[in-house]
């Protein structure tokens, strides 16, 4: 069976080696057979329960020893963006640890194994992993430095359509502003004003830029809506607040009896969260809850039979 083979050794006419690493799933403490096969190079890839032609097959008994080594912590990190302060981390922790806990060294944390986090001011910090297995714990520190501009957006004026909003962004050394109100309408200057004309919930988008760094902040209008059942009137999906910093809420329609799949993923597609899995939902709204374990870009994927949706969510700190 291919899945079961952990090692081989592939047109080499005289020795052949090579390690094998025990997966953490392996089965401990009981006795395995092990089978070493081998065969002339232009044969068949021999398989552990075909004949060989020209070669022999072995077995050996082995038994596997569970781990009982402490885990030693280590990780690298990766600055995504250093001007949004977005920072990528990745666990290389041996000794297969199977809990993990981050600290970020601005007051922030994490439960991931790889997490991403969005520091909001500049400076150098101290970054503390400690992973744990059930023989014990181990920390790993190391720093990151990064060069934030902090962006903050303001928006005053009465949420309703045909009513003129002042927007206005605060963001020290900034050398541009471009804004996408997300009706289609877009302006360039620091503090615009914009009228929306019809109801709905509209991601306003801010991109701030210096000499050497580019920023960009999202924030979520609800203009005119009085709730969630007025804008489900078709089979779509809605995410509010959006942004979020505790937990965002996930509503959608489903018309009718249809399978449903409901996942969030980070930007690069990497699964965070089955929220539902291929279940058959009956008509109606349906309401989920969508925490984040840190700040940053997440994506929301609907799927209703064969129709895909989604919608971008962003975590925030508290202010």
């Amino acid at each position: 069976v291919t899945t079961e083979r952990v090692f081989e050794s592939l047109n080499v006419l005289v020795n052949h080696n090579g390690s094998v690493t025990i997966p953490a799933t392996a089965v401990a403490n009981i006795p395995l057979r092990l089978r070493v096969i081998s065969d002339y190079y232009s044969n068949p890839t021999p398989t552990a329960c075909n004949d060989v032609q020209y070669g022999q097959a072995e077995d050996y008994t082995i038994t596997v020893l569970p781990n009982t080594v402490p885990p030693v912590a280590s990780f690298t990190s990766s600055i995504v963006n250093t001007c949004s302060g977005e920072v990528s981390f990745t666990d290389v922790s041996t000794n297969y640890p199977t809990a993990w806990s981050w600290s970020f060294g601005d007051g922030g944390t994490s439960v991931q194994q790889n997490p991403t986090h969005f520091y909001t001011t500049a400076g150098t910090y101290n970054v503390t992993l400690t992973a744990t297995n059930p023989y014990g714990t181990d920390s790993y520190v190391s720093s990151v430095t990064v060069q934030v501009i902090p962006v903050s957006i303001t928006v005053t004026g009465t949420m309703m359509p045909n009513q003129v909003l002042q927007f206005t962004a605060t963001s020290a050394g900034a050398t541009s502003f471009n804004w996408n109100f997300g009706d289609g309408y877009s302006a360039s200057i620091q503090n615009p004003m914009h009228t929306y004309t019809t109801n709905g919930v509209y991601i306003v988008t801010l991109v701030v830029q210096n000499a050497s760094c580019t920023v960009t902040k999202y924030d979520t209008l609800n203009i005119g809506v009085i709730g969630v059942d007025e804008l489900l009137e078709e089979e779509t999906m809605v995410v509010s607040p959006n942004p979020f910093t505790d937990e965002v809420s996930i509503y959608y329609n489903v018309s009718g009896n249809k399978n449903v799949t409901l996942q969030v993923t980070d930007i690069a597609g990497r699964l965070i969260q089955n929220l539902v899995l291929d279940e058959k939902q009956i008509g109606g709204i349906h309401k989920y809850l969508f925490t984040g374990d840190a700040e940053g870009v997440y994506l929301v994927h609907l799927v209703i039979d064969k129709d895909v949706i989604t919608r971008k969510i962003v975590k925030v700190g508290s202010k």
